[in-house]
């Protein structure tokens, strides 16, 4: 039970991805669209507990044609994601948000630039 407890409490302060991301997302677009994201994080994290403590998730990982009809579509998901990411190169940019006072930081760091492309 030490060792759970101490899982328990590493994961609790640590931040996570969502956190990460979320942090990121609010300071370039503001928050709006930081709030927009909040709530598909909490929208995904409470149907993914609900469908583990209804037993949902059980039932339908115990099929094997299922599970792997999933696994495989969840490959494809995340090399594709990883694949645009890695070839996106300078076609996205970071355009900073400008009803905020950190305009004036960011402008700064782009050196009068509207953008940060390539």
């Amino acid at each position: 039970m030490l060792t759970f407890t101490l899982a328990v409490f590493l994961l609790i302060i640590t931040p996570g991805p969502g956190v990460l991301s979320l942090a990121g997302l609010g300071a370039t677009y503001g928050w709006r669209q930081g709030f927009r994201y909040l709530f598909g994080l909490f929208l995904g994290t409470n149907l993914v507990c609900f469908a583990v403590i209804s037993g949902l998730a059980t039932a339908v990982l115990a099929d094997t044609i299922i599970r792997t009809m999933l696994l495989i579509i969840s490959v494809v998901y995340l090399v594709y994601i990883s694949l645009s990411i890695a070839i996106a190169g300078s076609k996205k940019c970071i355009y900073p948000y400008y009803k905020t006072g950190s305009y004036i930081r960011f402008n700064t760091l782009v050196h009068q630039s509207k953008s940060i492309c390539g």
